[in-house]
């Protein structure tokens, strides 16, 4: 499966800071792992990046926010509430 993202122009730069990236971070993991997947809800970090979003509870949901505004651009908030049944803005 090719990865793709809603959010971010590339896989090659930190979606947080520029420097090259390293890893891939599923916006919604565990359970709704796949739904990023299908929905491109995925962003591509640096490790330290990646290591900063998973420890900062502000930080992870300002993503969150973000992930559905763009995301209900694509498909809009009554799909929204559809696959992640949980408004973040």
């Amino acid at each position: 499966m090719e990865l793709k993202s809603i959010i971010a122009k590339d896989f090659e730069t930190c979606f947080l800071c520029g420097r090259q990236s390293q890893q891939i971070h599923h916006i919604f993991n565990k359970y709704d792992k796949k739904r990023s997947e299908k929905y491109g809800l995925l962003l591509p970090l640096c490790a330290n990046c990646h290591h900063e979003i998973h420890s900062n509870n502000l930080l992870n949901n300002d993503i969150k926010k973000l992930a559905q505004t763009e995301f209900e651009k694509w498909y809009g908030h009554d799909k929204w509430f559809e696959e992640f049944g949980k408004n973040y803005k």
